[in-house]
This record gives structure tokens, sequence and C-alpha cells, in this order.
């Protein structure tokens, strides 16, 4: 079955209990120099960080153009800027229906790629490409409907009822998630970037927070800020959508409420190896994706994890060679 099979799937299974969910992704990226070969480097000269502009933001009229060229794919942008990491950008398009958004985060990412290169740069959704600036991630903000009414209407400083809920079913199934929602080594370079921050700032900062809720303008709805672009979109999306109905199938429906930020990215797995064991550990997930597919997945993620360990690193030839 493929993955997206699976998410339609689920969709259809929503959609039976009354439910729909519009999807609007956040997904960053770098832009970095080729070499003389025409190969990607990790290369920028370029130090603008938040919001900046051109002439600091080198890469501002590739990224206009990039906006252009999805526009006329019929993309509605939102926004599109500079993110904190030298050479990061984020560009943001309007919210769609599940299945809509996950095709559009595909095209999304091919459209970015070919438009970098013919400014003789490369784009890479790579979480994490430099170990001294921050990782990209892919934040998808769930907006949900029952019988076509968003759940979180009248929401007032707290959380409850169903949108306490579906919060819930995300929070108790996280740890197994994370193998789909960041699927490579490098994805937990970027959740260890949070856990340093937060060691420093306050509990629930914004950096360490994979749960939260978004207002202002916007509809309101729920983010979950650990996903990250090296995932499937097909798959991350099935699969927050299952946790979060479980959790609303589990509730007990009582009016209680939640204040967010609630969850702490110290609750995740700190590498591939250990969100994979989550996963198998999980039946929810064979649930979603069928136990012959969970079982595949695994492996490949399990044969990229013990590749990952039998490289000899670079860190470890400074840190271990003239030492030992």
């Amino acid at each position: 079955m493929s993955s997206r099979t699976i998410l339609k799937k689920v969709i259809e299974k929503a959609q039976s209990k009354g439910y729909t969910f519009m999807i609007r992704p956040e997904c960053e990226f770098f832009l970095f120099h080729l070499d003389e070969d025409g190969l990607p480097t990790t290369i920028t000269h370029e130090q603008a960080g938040l919001m900046d502009v051109g002439p600091v933001d080198f890469g501002e009229n590739a990224r206009r153009e990039m906006v252009l060229l999805l526009e006329q794919m019929g993309f509605e942008i939102e926004s599109s800027h500079h993110e904190a990491a030298a050479a990061q950008h984020e560009i943001d398009f309007k919210e769609s229906d599940t299945l809509a958004a996950a095709d559009a985060i595909m095209t999304f990412r091919f459209a970015v790629r070919s438009i970098a290169k013919r400014f003789g740069l490369y784009a890479t959704f790579m979480p994490k490409p430099r170990t001294e600036e921050a990782g990209s991630g892919m934040h998808l903000n769930f907006t949900v409907y029952k019988d076509d009414k968003n759940i979180m209407d009248g929401m007032q400083g707290s959380v409850s009822g169903e949108t306490r809920d579906f919060i819930n079913g995300i929070l108790k199934h996280s740890a197994a998630l994370s193998a789909y929602t960041n699927p490579t080594v490098n994805s937990y370079k970027r959740i260890l970037l949070a856990l340093d921050d937060a060691k420093v700032k306050p509990d629930h900062d914004i950096s360490t927070t994979y749960i939260r809720i978004r207002e202002g303008l916007f509809e309101p709805a729920i983010e979950l800020r650990f996903p990250d672009s090296s995932a499937n979109p097909y798959l991350a999306l099935a699969l927050c959508i299952s946790a979060g109905l479980q959790g609303i199938e589990d509730g007990n429906g009582a009016n209680i409420p939640i204040r967010l930020p609630i969850a702490n990215v110290n609750d995740l797995p700190h590498d591939l190896k250990e969100a994979v064991k989550c996963a198998a550990a999980d039946p929810f997930i064979a649930e979603v994706v069928g136990s012959d597919f969970a079982r595949i997945y695994a492996g490949t993620r399990m044969d990229e994890w013990d590749s990952y360990m039998r490289e000899v690193s670079s860190w470890e030839i400074e840190k271990y060679l003239y030492k030992l």
C-alpha cells in the first residue's frame, strides 16, 4: 500500500465520523552554494538572521522567484522570509484539505530545488545541515472540524473538550510518531539542539515546545512543531490525524481544561534508533499503516541507523585520534 493510499484511508475514516481537517504547513529550508563541479555544499557567505532583507539576505531574489513560480502553479503564498540561521528560509502557503496539503508539500520541495539551481544554489530540506546553526522544521498546523464546525471555536486561554482530547492523543503517541515525522539520523540533531535550548531557557519556551495553539491572524489551530521536511508528508499527516482522533475516542468527555504549551522536547526520542523502537512497541502505528508496512519501514530506518553507526566521522577523528 502506498503512503498516499494510507492517508486517503485515514481521511475517509475521519470523514465517516464527521471530522475534516485543514492543514497549513510551514516549510523551512537552506540555500547553499554549489562547488565548482555543481555539487551541493553547506557553504554560505551571508550572515542574515530572522526577517532580514536584502542586501543582507543573499537569497532574497531566489526566494522571490520561488514564490512567483509557486503562484503560477496555483499555490496561494501567504508569507516568505529569511529564517533565523544564515541561508535559512521559509515559505508558507495557504491551508488546504489534508490530501491537497500533502501533495502541495511534495510539489513545493521539487519547485524550490529547481528554482534554486537556476540561481546557482542548492536548496536542502535536510533538518540540520550545519552544526552551528538552527535546524529546519516542517511545522504542521491542524484546524479540526466536527460536522463543519471548528472544534476550537470559543476557546479562551485554555483547551478543553475535543481539542484537549485530540492533543492528548498526539501526546500519547508522539514518541512513536517521531519515527515517521523525524525519520532520519540527522532529524535528531535538530531535536538535540532544542534540548540544549531547554537547559538555558524557561520551561515551555517556544523553541522547546513541540505542540502549541496558534491564534491571531488565522483560525485557531493546533501546531505540531516537531516534524521536519525529511518526513513523508502522507505518512506524517495520516499518523498525526489518527493519533488525535484516537485521543478523542479515548476522551472521557469531561470538560476539564488544560493550558498550553504542555509538550516539551524532552519527551521525544533523542535518536532514530530510540524512535524506531518506540514505534515498534506502539501497536497504534501498525493499526494505521498496516503491519507489513510498519515492519518494512522500521527495517529501512534501522538499516540507516546501522550504516550511520559504522561510519567513522570527522568528529571522532578530531576527538580521539591524537589522544588515544
